[in-house]
C-alpha cells in the first residue's frame, strides 16, 4: 500500500539510527572493505579456474629436472658462461637465439639450469624452461613441450592467460583435448602477447618427435621470445638450427673451460669424500688423480665422475694407482667395464633388461622391468598327485579311484614331478641340466660354449591362441596374453588408435627369426628321413603351444559349472579312449579350463599308453615265403586280443574314475 510506504521508511530509518548508536566505531573500522571482499573471492574463483587449466593440460613438472641438476652441480662451475660474450649480448638482445651444444656427459643440463636461475633472479622479463629427458616418458615429444609452456605462461596473466582460456572454452570447457596445432598456435599466440620471454630448451636429442619439434623452433625463432637450446650435435640438429638460429649463435662448448671446472669438482671430492679422505693418501697420488681425471677428461664430467665413482671403490692406495694406470679411454669402454664389473649372479639379469630397455620404445616402469628378469617356473604350482576330499557316503567309483591313485603313486615318477630336473618337454620352467639326460647336458655345454649362462634364456609363459592368431593376421594384442606387458613393451605404442597396441613385429619377421634358430637344432644326430632307407628313421619335432588355462581346482564357476565342465572333460577323455589312448593320470593338475575360450585341455600324457600296438617298421618283402597256418599260432592271437581287449577297458574304466573323483572332490566345494 502506498499509503504505508512513507511511514515505513520513518520507521527503517529509526531502527537503523538506534541500531548504529549500539555497534562501536572501532568495530566498524576493523571490517574489511567491501572491495577486498569482493576481490578475495575473485582471487578464490580464479585459483580454481587455474586448477582446471592445469587439470586440462596435465602439463610435466621441468622442475625436478632443475632440482636434480642443482643437486650435482658442484658450488662455483659453469659461471664462465653467464660471463661469456655470447651470452651477454643474447641476453642484452643482440643474439635472439643460442644453441649451446658437446658431446655426452660434459654436463648441459646443468648448464641450462645454470643460466634458468640466474635468469629468475630478476623479473623484468618471462622466464620459460623445458628438460627432454629419456628417462620420463611425458618429456620425450613436442606436445610435452607445449602443454608445459603453456601453463607457464598461462600463470603470467594479462592476455596471455586469455589465449588459453580461449582454448580451453573452445575445446568444451576442457573436455576434448588439444591436439599439437592447436596447442602450437596458441602457444606462439601467448608469447607475443607476454612481452619480453626467455625461453631454455635442454636436451634437443632426447626428443622423440624432432622433425615437428624442429619446425616449431624454425616458427619461434621468427617471433620476438629469445631461446638458448643445448644438445648434442645430431647431424638434423647441425643442418636445421643454423638455418633457424644464424650459425654464428650455434656454440660449441669449450673443452678447456669444462676441464677447468671438472678439475674442481675433481679438487673438492678428494678433500671432502671419506672414500678418499679415510685411506690418508700420499700427495703423489693425489696429484695424479687431479692430472688424469681432472685434466685428461676431455670436457666429459660424467667420465669424470664415474671414474672418481670406481676409484673410491678401491680399497686400498696401491689399488687406486693400478686403476689410475688402465682408465678407460672415453665413456663408451667406461660403461663397457661396468657391465663386465656386475657381479656374475646378477649379470644375466642385467643383460637381459637391458635388451629390452634398447628395444623398447618407452621406458620400463618398476613392474615391468621386475617381470622381464623374473622367471616363470613351476614353483607354485603343486605337482603332486592330488588326494580327493572324502563325501560323506563313499562310493564304489571313489574306492576304485583312490586304489588307482595309491598304485599309480608306487609307479616310476613323472619327468615334471619327482624328477630332479625338469622334463625335455616343452614347459614353461627355464631350461637347466639335469643328470642322466643327454639331450640336457648337450644344450649347458652349447650355452657355455658360446658365452652365455644358463639363466640369460630365461623361459616366459605360453602365449594365449588368440594372441598368436592376432600376430598372424596383423592385429591387435590380447590383453589377456600372459606376456601382454612384454609385448606392449616392445611395442612401445606402435599403431594404438584408442589404445589398441599391435605386435611389436610382423609375421614373416617372427617367422624369419623362428626359421633361423631352427638351422641351429637343439639336438646331435638328426638326419633327413628319406636317409633311412625302408624302416623309416626316429626323428624330433617341435609343436608350438599356446597357454592352456587355469587347472580346474583353481576354477571358481559354482555347482552348475562345475557339472558343464565335468561334461567337457568326459567327453574330451572319451575321445582319447576312441582313439586309443589311456591317460592314467587324470587330476585337478593335468586338467586345464581356459574360460575365454571355454576350452578343456588335458596335459601330461608321461604316463599314457596306446590301446594299439604300433606298426612294425616296413622291412623288405619276401615273395616265396610261406605264411605260417599252425593252430596253435592262431590261438595264441585270439588270447592276446581278448587280453588286450580287457586291459583296454579296465584302462578307460580307470580313467573314468579317475576323473569322477576329481570332479567329486571340486563339487564338495559348493555342496
Amino acid at each position: 500500500n502506498k499509503e504505508w510506504q512513507g511511514f515505513a521508511a520513518m520507521m527503517a530509518a529509526a531502527y537503523a539510527k538506534d541500531l548504529l548508536r549500539e555497534i562501536p566505531p572501532s568495530k566498524v573500522e576493523a571490517e574489511k572493505p567491501i572491495s577486498e571482499i569482493l576481490s578475495s573471492m575473485m582471487s578464490m574463483a580464479s585459483d580454481h579456474h587455474s586448477a582446471k587449466i592445469e587439470r586440462w593440460l596435465s602439463p610435466p613438472d621441468y622442475s625436478t629436472n632443475a632440482n636434480l641438476a642443482r643437486e650435482r652441480r658442484h658450488p662455483g662451475t659453469r659461471t664462465w658462461l653467464l660471463n661469456s660474450p655470447a651470452f651477454q649480448e643474447w641476453k642484452l638482445g643482440s643474439r635472439q637465439h643460442l644453441w649451446l651444444h658437446g658431446l655426452a656427459g660434459c654436463g648441459k643440463t646443468i648448464l641450462s639450469t645454470t643460466i634458468l636461475d640466474h635468469l629468475l633472479q630478476t623479473d623484468t622479463h618471462t622466464t620459460l624452461a623445458f628438460f627432454f629427458d629419456f628417462n620420463d616418458a611425458r618429456k620425450q615429444k613436442l606436445e610435452d613441450l607445449l602443454r608445459s609452456l603453456a601453463v607457464q605462461l598461462y600463470h603470467t596473466g594479462n592476455e596471455a592467460a586469455g589465449r588459453l582460456d580461449s582454448l580451453f572454452i573452445s575445446h568444451d570447457d576442457g573436455r576434448r583435448q588439444p591436439d599439437t596445432k592447436a596447442l602450437s598456435a596458441c602457444v606462439n599466440a601467448m608469447i607475443q602477447n607476454a612481452g619480453t620471454v626467455f625461453i631454455i630448451i635442454d636436451a634437443l636429442d632426447e626428443c622423440t618427435t624432432r622433425e615437428e619439434l624442429l619446425q616449431w623452433l624454425k616458427h619461434v625463432a621468427s617471433r620476438k621470445a629469445q631461446l638458448i637450446v643445448t644438445g648434442r650435435p645430431e647431424v638434423e640438429f647441425q643442418s636445421a638450427i643454423p638455418q633457424s638460429f644464424n650459425k654464428r649463435n650455434c656454440i660449441q662448448l669449450d673443452k678447456n673451460v669444462v676441464n677447468g671446472d671438472i678439475r674442481s669438482y675433481v679438487e673438492e671430492t678428494l678433500e671432502q669424500k671419506p672414500d678418499f679422505v679415510d685411506k690418508k693418501l700420499s700427495p703423489d697420488i693425489l696429484e695424479e688423480i687431479r692430472n688424469k681425471i681432472g685434466s685428461g677428461a676431455d670436457g666429459m664430467f660424467r667420465w669424470a665422475a664415474c671414474q672418481l665413482e670406481g676409484l673410491a671403490r678401491c680399497l686400498s692406495p696401491a689399488a687406486i694407482e693400478i686403476a689410475l694406470m688402465c682408465l678407460p679411454h672415453d665413456l663408451n669402454e667406461t660403461y663397457c667395464r661396468m657391465l663386465e664389473n656386475i657381479p656374475s649372479e646378477y649379470k644375466n639379469s642385467a643383460i637381459h633388461l637391458l635388451q629390452f630397455l634398447v628395444h623398447t620404445k618407452r621406458p620400463l616402469t618398476l613392474p615391468e622391468a621386475v617381470e622381464v628378469i623374473a622367471p616363470t617356473t613351476y614353483k607354485d604350482v603343486d605337482r603332486t598327485p592330488s588326494v580327493p576330499r572324502r563325501r560323506t557316503r563313499r562310493t564304489a567309483a571313489v574306492e576304485v579311484s583312490d586304489r588307482i591313485l595309491r598304485r599309480d603313486d608306487r609307479r616310476e615318477p613323472s619327468d615334471d614331478e619327482s624328477a630332479p630336473g625338469p622334463p625335455d618337454t616343452p614347459t614353461p620352467s627355464a631350461p637347466t641340466a639335469r643328470l642322466g639326460s643327454r639331450r640336457s647336458q648337450r644344450i649347458a655345454l652349447r650355452l657355455r660354449s658360446s658365452g652365455r649362462e644358463s639363466g640369460q634364456g630365461q623361459g616366459r609363459q605360453y602365449c594365449t591362441q588368440q594372441c598368436l592368431l592376432r600376430l598372424k593376421t596383423g592385429g591387435y594384442l590380447d590383453l589377456d596374453c600372459p606376456n601382454a606387458v612384454l609385448h606392449k613393451a616392445t611395442a612401445g605404442g606402435k599403431g594404438c588408435p584408442n589404445g589398441r597396441i599391435r605386435h611389436p613385429i610382423s609375421y614373416q619377421k617372427w617367422f624369419e627369426h623362428l626359421r633361423k634358430q631352427l638351422v641351429y637344432s637343439l639336438d646331435d644326430g638328426i638326419v633327413p628321413l628319406g636317409m633311412g632307407g625302408a624302416r623309416g628313421q626316429r626323428h624330433v619335432y617341435m609343436a608350438f603351444m599356446s597357454w592352456g588355462g587355469h587347472c580346474v581346482d583353481k576354477v571358481q564357476l559354482g555347482n552348475d559349472g562345475m557339472m558343464q565342465l565335468e561334461a567337457k572333460t568326459r567327453t574330451s577323455l572319451t575321445t582319447l579312449h576312441r582313439r586309443g589312448v589311456i591317460h592314467k593320470d587324470i587330476r585337478a593338475a593335468n586338467i586345464l579350463y581356459d574360460p575365454r575360450t571355454d576350452n578343456v585341455l588335458l596335459i601330461d600324457f608321461e604316463r599314457a599308453v596306446l590301446l594299439d600296438k604300433p606298426r612294425h617298421p616296413l622291412a623288405p618283402l619276401v615273395p616265396n615265403k610261406r605264411k605260417s597256418r599252425s593252430g596253435a599260432s592262431q590261438d595264441t592271437k585270439v588270447t592276446e586280443l581278448a587280453g588286450d581287449r580287457e586291459r583296454s577297458e579296465q584302462g578307460r574304466r580307470n580313467d573314468l574314475a579317475m576323473l569322477e573323483a576329481v570332479f567329486g572332490s571340486a563339487h564338495s566345494h559348493y555342496v
